[in-house]
């Protein structure tokens, strides 16, 4: 299933975790390119629809449906 990150909330049909899993990757890569305004925002945007993210120490990330 190819997810789209052009929305910001899933799609009708398309798996949440794996949505949420992607924007977790785009996070991630804004992190990496220190833009943290950025990162904040997906954070956040995830919060919002049930999701947590944790960084890991050694540069993974958890996606978590809280």
């Amino acid at each position: 299933m190819v997810v789209s990150l052009a929305s910001t909330h899933p799609a009708d049909g398309e798996e949440p975790t794996e949505w949420a899993r992607s924007w977790a990757s785009v996070r991630l890569a804004a992190k990496k390119q220190k833009n943290f305004a950025e990162a904040d925002r997906i954070r956040a945007m995830l919060k919002q629809h049930g999701f947590e993210i944790r960084d890991a120490k050694d540069g993974s990330i958890e996606v978590r449906r809280v």
